[in-house]
């Protein structure tokens, strides 16, 4: 199974922002949530990975710039959800063509709070 870039961002701004009201995340959040995506789902014997590219990202932006305002300096890449956008409109788009283990995988409570409670331990990570 394949989890598209837009999967990914969208299904983060979901939860992060039933965590805490946050409509934005970060790379450096991104690749923490979908390493722990990815674990929680081969647990489950799930064969999963991650197709995310620069090529993806730009491919992804364009399609939905609607939807995502996106902010970049030499560090930090950001997704915005736009102004007029809902987190109900998001589960709607990326969420009701996704098998049952992998939004169970995505909302999994462990991921969210690991991911985006702290975010001071947060920015340490990679570059997606």
């Amino acid at each position: 199974m394949i989890i598209h870039i837009e999967d990914l961002v969208a299904n983060a701004l979901i939860e992060k922002n039933r965590l805490d009201g946050s409509r934005k995340v970060s790379n450096i959040e991104l690749e923490q949530y979908a390493e722990e995506v990815i674990k929680d789902l081969k647990q489950k014997n799930i064969d999963v990975k991650v197709d995310v590219s620069r090529i993806l990202m730009k491919q992804f932006e364009e399609k939905y710039k609607d939807w995502f305002l996106t902010y970049e300096d030499d560090k930090i890449h950001e997704w915005v959800l736009g102004q007029n956008k809902l987190i109900e409109d998001l589960e709607l788009l990326f969420r009701s063509n996704l098998p049952i283990d992998v939004i169970l995988s995505f909302a999994n409570v462990e991921i969210v709070q690991k991911t985006f409670s702290n975010k001071e331990e947060n920015i340490k990570g990679k570059r997606l």
